[in-house]
């Protein structure tokens, strides 16, 4: 099984007002889902932290880690930390 595309989805999450009021009151939660696509037709889920700027984070993931992971083997993901 090898790796043939990574997919970066951006998300926003409106938050509910809190007791006690939180500073992230009235504000949303970003974060990001990453989907690796695999040519077996497995998809495996994963999230990414954004960091106040999702659709950055999601610029790295796709044009960056997508191109140096495809047709790498999943379970070897070790690498990409090293």
């Amino acid at each position: 099984m090898k790796i043939t595309a990574i997919e970066a989805v951006p998300l926003a999450i409106p938050l509910k007002p809190m007791t006690p009021p939180s500073p992230w009151t009235g504000g949303t939660r970003k974060q990001i889902y990453v989907l690796v696509h695999t040519d077996e037709g497995v998809t495996g889920l994963g999230e990414a932290f954004a960091y106040g700027a999702p659709l950055a984070v999601c610029s790295v993931i796709e044009e960056s880690l997508a191109r140096s992971s495809s047709g790498t083997i999943p379970s070897r993901s070790r690498r990409w930390w090293t």
